[in-house]
């Protein structure tokens, strides 16, 4: 049984225009939209559902993080690859928690900490993109033809990476959840106990962060969509800056799964991160412990702006 990736991510925003009006200008698809809130879909057909912050129908709201107050996403539903697969999965999870699973199939429950999460068969379709072939000394891959980002683009976030939750003390308890019960593989961690955990059906770096908040937080932190490549990246996080949304940090290089990336304020709840270039885990990796305090390691290689430098993703700065 495979859970290959987030399929959908449900908000209640405090602020629902607001929070429409972000994931518009963050390249999403919008496929519905009244007075109830609105639907977006990536590029691979996967989900993002933004409902008003009282919205009984939702879920709860587990957060304890100024200052986001009730918007925060509500539940993540994690994609499977087989209906039997869901249904070990259903039934693993019945022996200790409570599940239900709607009309559609989509089965419902919660995590160690209370976190609202549901599983479904996966109707993320493959996407491919086009190769940048970049020209570099003693190396030229192109000939006769511009660079792909050399053209002007709209942004488009093409799937999810992975989402980031805070958790307010030692992670171990709860990341058990994920491992013994859905699979997840562990790829770094931490001496705090923060883990890096990938989906059994997926070879990124992380699917699922689970970070201790050296504040005391709980809550979703942030959701990481996947972009083309760097100049995407640059593209998105430009284009969302013009449109008066802002930027956490970014753009940077991580020194933990390497990827290029730049955040911004979702007005919906946490952060959202454009992501390209992450490292790719085989069976063979060998998780690694990792010191949080350590600022040769832990962080990012660089930062495009002086004032980002020292500021960690999530990390509020007035």
């Amino acid at each position: 049984m495979s859970i290959v990736g987030v399929e959908k991510l449900v908000y209640g925003s405090a602020d629902l225009a607001a929070g429409v009006k972000f994931h518009k200008d963050w390249g999403l698809d919008c496929t519905r939209e009244n007075s109830d809130g609105a639907d977006f879909e990536l590029a691979d057909g996967s989900v993002v559902e933004i409902r008003p912050a009282g919205d009984p129908a939702l879920p709860p709201a587990v957060i304890d993080w100024a200052p986001w107050g009730r918007s925060t996403v509500r539940e993540a539903v994690w994609g499977v690859d087989t209906q039997s697969s869901l249904d070990q999965l259903v039934r693993a999870l019945s022996g200790d928690r409570d599940v239900s699973v709607d009309a559609d199939g989509v089965a419902h429950t919660r995590d160690d900490f209370g976190y609202a999460i549901g599983l479904a068969v996966s109707r993320r379709k493959p996407i491919e993109t086009p190769t940048p072939n970049p020209n570099n000394i003693g190396h030229f891959s192109r000939f006769n033809e511009p660079a792909v980002g050399s053209r002007r683009e709209p942004p488009q976030p093409l799937a999810f990476s992975h989402l980031v939750y805070w958790l307010p003390d030692d992670p171990k308890p709860y990341r058990s959840f994920y491992m013994d019960k859905l699979g997840f593989r562990l790829t770094d961690e931490a001496t705090d106990g923060s883990a890096f955990l990938r989906a059994d059906g997926r070879t990124d770096h992380h699917n699922l962060f689970l970070q201790r908040s050296r504040d005391g937080y709980s809550g979703f932190q942030h959701v990481s969509y996947e972009f083309r490549d760097f100049d995407a990246v640059m593209m998105a996080g430009l284009a969302v800056e013009a449109e008066g949304w802002k930027t956490n940090v970014g753009p940077l290089r991580h020194n933990i799964g390497s990827s290029l990336s730049w955040y911004v304020w979702n007005p919906a709840g946490g952060v959202a991160e454009a992501l390209t270039d992450q490292d790719q885990i085989s069976e063979d990796w060998q998780p690694r412990l990792i010191d949080p305090g350590d600022p040769g390691f832990y962080g990012h290689t660089w930062v495009a702006r002086k004032e980002h430098v020292g500021i960690s993703p999530a990390q509020w700065v007035d």
